[in-house]
């Protein structure tokens, strides 16, 4: 395929494509993709890709796109805001206190972190089930807490967090996921700009 210019919209596009868009914003997309090169290219490449897919019969392709397509009910959106709240809550307490001092609490500190970001990429799954901000979310959390915690770690004499490989291996994993994602959230940004 092409390589194409991103568009503001291509997001949407996608979104429309996965069937993720809400009624009254689907008219809208299809309008723009009548008039945008780019995001027509978009979906006649997911036609193109939709044809010629194998399967193992068009039943089961069908069974399973309308499986995908289904909005989360609300059920499942309460029990992700529940358990990303309880992740959450519980996680705040060891990041900001922990009940040791130390390298323990170091220690302690850190895994909090890593709960943090789960439970808020929960709560964000809640909200949205684009994987892409589901991982900016995760990952920002991560990053955030990580120089909030490093700067404390400093400030009480401990030895930092640079002096720890597993500390920049983590980062290193992050930063190169952030990467990955690095065009979406370029998208986003000249979505909220336009």
């Amino acid at each position: 395929m092409k390589q194409t210019s991103l568009c503001a919209w291509s997001e949407r596009v996608s979104s429309l494509l996965d069937g993720e868009l809400p009624d009254a914003e689907q008219e809208l997309v299809r309008t723009h993709v009548r008039t945008c090169p780019t995001c027509t290219q978009l979906i006649n490449a997911n036609d193109t890709m939709t044809k010629t897919a194998p399967t193992s019969s068009p039943t089961a392709r069908t069974d399973f796109l309308h499986l995908i397509q289904q909005r989360p009910s609300p059920l499942l959106r309460v029990l992700l805001l529940l358990v990303g709240g309880f992740i959450l809550a519980n996680s705040a307490p060891l990041f900001v206190r922990g009940n040791t001092s130390g390298d323990a609490l170091h220690d302690l500190r850190h895994l909090a972190i890593w709960q943090a970001a789960i439970g808020v990429a929960v709560l964000s799954s809640a909200i949205t089930f684009r994987i892409s901000r589901i991982l900016t979310v995760m990952l920002g959390t991560f990053l955030v807490l990580t120089a909030i915690a490093s700067i404390y770690d400093i400030a009480t004499g401990h030895r930092g967090p640079w002096t720890d490989y597993m500390h920049v291996l983590e980062v290193l994993a992050v930063l190169l996921v952030l990467k990955l994602i690095w065009p979406q959230l370029q998208l986003l940004s000249r979505r909220r700009q336009n």
